[in-house]
């Protein structure tokens, strides 16, 4: 997994070293612009529960994508050199974060048209030292796929096509659910539900536990419910 933080922008001598930490800087260069993130890399296991950051560096804004993409071949490397493989990647969805995992897939369905093989666009490769080549899926992460969504739906809406028919779902659909529940006293089917769930204005946007609530198994069966019952 990977993702960049915010730090506060200064400098600081560093003793032990001998130099000035606070400026751009990776395993390679380092430049003179003051660095105001940090690009993290972590592991975490799949069958085994453990997560580990492996590596760090410092950028100023979002690491550019050749940059980003360079880092994460390097990253990449090293883990499997330390014994583990690595099934999958896993990002928000940042510009950056696309722009670099599809300069990985165009570099891998490059190596595949030269060796006249079919390539399929849900994988790209990394070439370990050993020459051989790494099989990689790249994820977006669940969290952030939720408050996409929430989001988006707030200003457009969804056409979507079930049992053969087309439908389109509308916040106005859960804003309307959530003021017929409110005008029901004493009994409220969805108590979960609040101002800051429903209400644009009012809206936590970043908040994840908002969204998944919103769109949960039990919102969706009341609104099934009350949808027949009309």
């Amino acid at each position: 997994m990977f993702d960049e933080i915010c730090l506060s922008s200064g400098l600081h001598y560093n003793l032990t070293s001998d130099q000035i930490d606070g400026f751009v800087e990776n395993d390679t260069t380092r430049s003179q612009e003051y660095a105001d993130h940090a690009l993290v890399f972590m592991v975490r296991g799949i069958k085994k529960k453990f997560k580990q950051p492996v590596a760090y560096t410092f950028c100023q804004g979002a690491t550019k994508q050749h940059e980003l993409a360079c880092q994460l071949k390097e990253v990449i490397k090293q883990v499997n050199k330390a014994g583990l493989q690595i099934l999958a990647t896993i990002s928000d969805q940042g510009r950056t974060n696309e722009e670099a995992i599809k300069f990985l897939k165009t570099e891998t369905r490059g190596a595949y048209i030269k060796r006249n093989e079919e390539y399929r666009d849900d994988i790209y490769e990394i070439e370990l030292d050993d020459h051989k080549t790494m099989k990689i899926v790249h994820i977006f992460d669940v969290p952030h796929l939720m408050k996409c969504i929430h989001n988006n739906l707030l200003t457009k809406d969804l056409v979507f096509c079930m049992d053969g028919n087309k439908g389109r779902a509308k916040w106005s659909h859960i804003r309307e659910l959530y003021e017929i529940d409110n005008a029901i006293p004493d009994c409220k089917m969805l108590p979960r539900l609040t101002d800051r769930h429903v209400v644009p204005e009012k809206i936590l946007k970043m908040k994840v536990k908002c969204a998944t609530q919103v769109f949960s198994q039990h919102v969706s069966s009341i609104m099934l419910f009350l949808a027949c019952k009309c």
